[in-house]
């Protein structure tokens, strides 16, 4: 008997599932669609913010997801489709990142309610 196989991602309670994150970069040349490259990811999206948002260079894509119980900030890049998750912090009061801006590879984001 084979032992199980650990499946990466976070433990869905409301829909009894394991939760991931998958990222694909597609041509369509000639009205065929063929996929390029693709990374799965073990850390999916916020269930309160499930936005992918694109630096201003096009270079690399963010979101905000959870590793071991902690919020981080998940990086890719979209040349190799390369990711780094990066600690949001102590406090972890960031909720979305919603007008987030990003300025010479520092980010900035607002913590207070949109008006």
């Amino acid at each position: 008997m084979a032992d199980p196989i650990e499946i990466p991602g976070v433990y869905n309670v409301e829909t009894d599932t394991i939760d991931s994150c998958c990222i694909s970069i597609w041509s369509t040349e000639l009205m065929r669609f063929t996929r390029l490259k693709t990374v799965s990811m073990r850390v999916p999206p916020l269930a309160e913010d499930q936005v992918f948002r694109i630096a201003h260079d096009a270079k690399r894509l963010y979101y905000i997801g959870i590793l071991d119980g902690k919020k981080v900030l998940a990086v890719v890049w979209l040349d190799d489709l390369s990711f780094n998750f990066l600690p949001l912090g102590e406090k972890n009061d960031i909720e979305t990142l919603e007008d987030s801006s990003l300025f010479f590879n520092y980010l900035c984001y607002r913590k207070t309610e949109r008006v």
